[in-house]
């Protein structure tokens, strides 16, 4: 009798594709950072030829605070240089021991929460390049399409004063962290937060529509926590925001179904 092995399961194969591409997405994002302890020691030095060299060499460190022993987050990690990871030595790498790296450089935690908050400022930096050409920059207040008070780069307001362009751009950097930070306390927001054209996308949407509008969209919300990016993306097809922008929210949808920026 010939005993065949069971299939295997296509959707987990597909499930745990989908998590791998989503950690290396993951760790190239953070690599790019460089060293997180040489930015402490030489923080004039980003941006340089030298920094670029740097950026080469840096690997990945899973942080050891709260996990259980032999366990590791591929999501909470840090980027660290050959000699702050493994080869500096006592005081220089964390491997060496991570008491007296931490007593040069930091705790584990604080770092890692310095990386996510470098990570933030990356993406809404992107994020903010990105919403320009569409909002359009009028100094002086006027009604948006929604009826809103707005000026500069689409912040609302309630005061019928113009703006300088300095003004301006100050409000559209203070609205996307506030969008970002709205975003992240959204319950899928871990799911999507391995994919920055997917986390681009819902920062976005609460850019343009506030968290109360976002929240609004509770089947898009079901479809992202089952990964439904289709049946997720054609909720904001349907919806009143893509009538009134269509522009906007065709690649807002596009990137939430294909979890890339279309051309």
């Amino acid at each position: 009798m010939i005993c065949h092995a069971p299939e295997p399961n296509q959707a987990l194969l597909i499930e745990e594709a989908d998590r791998k591409a989503m950690v290396a997405r993951h760790f190239d994002l953070v690599r790019s950072l460089g060293c997180i302890a040489c930015r402490h020691r030489y923080a004039d030095s980003i941006d340089t030829p030298a920094w670029k060299m740097i950026v080469e060499r840096t690997k990945i460190h899973h942080v050891r605070f709260d996990q259980g022993m032999g366990l590791h987050d591929d999501m909470k990690v840090i980027p660290l240089c050959n000699a702050h990871h493994q080869t500096g030595g006592l005081g220089a790498a964390i491997h060496a021991g991570q008491e007296s790296f931490e007593d040069n450089f930091g705790r584990e935690e604080d770092l890692l929460k310095e990386v996510e908050g470098l990570l933030k400022e990356m993406n809404s930096l992107k994020l903010i390049y990105d919403l320009k050409p569409d909002e359009g920059c009028p100094l002086v207040p006027n009604l948006d399409s929604t009826g809103h008070l707005t000026v500069g780069w689409g912040h609302r307001t309630d005061r019928d004063e113009p703006v300088t362009q300095q003004e301006a751009d100050a409000m559209l950097e203070e609205d996307v962290m506030k969008a970002y930070d709205a975003a992240m306390r959204l319950d899928f927001w871990p799911v999507v937060a391995g994919c920055d054209v997917r986390k681009r996308a819902i920062v976005e949407m609460e850019f343009n529509l506030g968290d109360a509008g976002v929240r609004g969209f509770v089947k898009m919300a079901a479809a992202i926590e089952l990964k439904d990016w289709r049946g997720a993306a054609d909720q904001v097809r349907n919806s009143l925001a893509h009538v009134q922008l269509p522009a906007r929210y065709d690649r807002i949808t596009d990137m939430i179904e294909q979890g890339a920026l279309m051309e």
